[in-house]
């Protein structure tokens, strides 16, 4: 039998059940710096002043350290996810207005950075170079990148570079990830270690921007979309980017696949194999989530399956359960095991 700690198991969740939230985060100053890279609309560069710092955050491996040859680090920011400008060689319409977004909140304003390289998308030269702030970081990511809130300007009064401090909401507020949030050029992302005030304060952000119609809110359709195949997430309107990489990896995979299905599965709508793929044949992309009072604490963990229905005249639309709370308010459980 599987225990209530198990990921199978079902039920009221609290933050209490498991791992607790992490409760402090480390100061890293640093620079910003984006010549020669490829930032996105929730990751870039950072040059820490004093490198050693990384090795005292969470999950860092020595063996993959995750220092690049120029001795920066990618920084990808926590709390927020934007649409996909290169996920499995795919990418959403606006991604790029997510990245201008959130390259202007740091400081790189209109016109100041120059773009090219083979994809298009590196960076060739910004005025300024780099832009001077600091990291509040939780921790290192399987892929060796700092998950980190990002601030332009200098430290807090009475904080130093490598202090450990509890991240009071006026920070949360004022981070370039919260902020990208409120103009609505990020989607909240939250996980069950991140503080419910956090949580609370992030998803309040997005359901203010949502309710103006600010940046790609007026378009939004990630609650009841047409799913017909990959063009749908790529040339489509704006989709939740955690929702937009599985139904692009889906699609993928049942294009390289798909004939080695069976007959009764390849007869499936491109809406019908997606539950079919989260639940039979991907299972691990089939995310655990937290549905209810969510902002609290409190929940129900279901699977990402369970919350889509089929619905359409032709079963192609892929529809977030009425009965459910919000989709953009769901908490995502962390996977605590390296590599899942």
């Amino acid at each position: 039998m599987q225990s209530k700690n198990s990921f199978a198991w079902r039920g009221q969740y609290h933050d209490d059940d498991r791992k607790g939230p992490k409760k402090k985060s480390r100061v890293i100053k640093c620079k910003f710096e984006i010549i020669g890279k490829q930032p996105d609309g929730d990751t870039w560069a950072v040059r820490p002043y004093n490198k050693s710092l990384v090795s005292l955050l969470d999950n860092y491996d020595p063996a993959n350290t995750g220092e690049r040859p120029d001795g920066t680090w990618s920084g990808r920011q926590k709390n927020i996810d934007t649409r996909e400008t290169h996920f499995m060689r795919q990418s959403q319409l606006g991604a790029l207005d997510d990245r201008d977004a959130a390259m202007k909140l740091l400081g790189w304003g209109p016109g100041s950075i120059k773009y090219g390289g083979s994809s298009g998308m590196e960076v060739t030269s910004a005025k300024p170079r780099v832009i001077e702030g600091y990291i509040l970081a939780d921790g290192m990511d399987v892929y060796g990148r700092i998950i980190a809130e990002s601030h332009v300007g200098p430290l807090p009064e009475g904080v130093n570079d490598g202090d450990e401090i509890e991240v009071t909401l006026d920070l949360v507020r004022k981070s370039v990830n919260a902020e990208l949030v409120a103009i609505g050029f990020a989607y909240a992302s939250l996980y069950n270690s991140a503080l419910p005030a956090h949580r609370a304060l992030i998803f309040e952000l997005q359901e203010e921007a949502r309710k103006k119609g600010l940046g790609f809110w007026t378009k939004d359709a990630t609650a009841d979309f047409e799913y017909i195949g990959l063009e749908s997430v790529t040339l489509g309107p704006p989709l939740n980017p955690k929702i937009a990489r599985r139904l692009i990896e889906c699609a993928v995979n049942r294009r390289e696949f798909g004939e080695r299905d069976p007959l009764s599965v390849r007869a499936l709508t491109q809406a019908e194999y997606f539950i079919h793929w989260l639940t039979e044949i991907h299972p691990d992309r089939n995310d655990y989530v937290l549905i209810g009072n969510v902002k609290g604490g409190w929940g129900t963990m279901k699977r990402l399956g369970e919350c889509f229905r089929v619905s359409g005249k032709d079963n192609n639309r892929l529809l977030w359960l009425p009965d459910e709370e919000n989709i953009f308010n769901v908490v995502y459980m962390e996977r605590y095991k390296k590599g899942k």
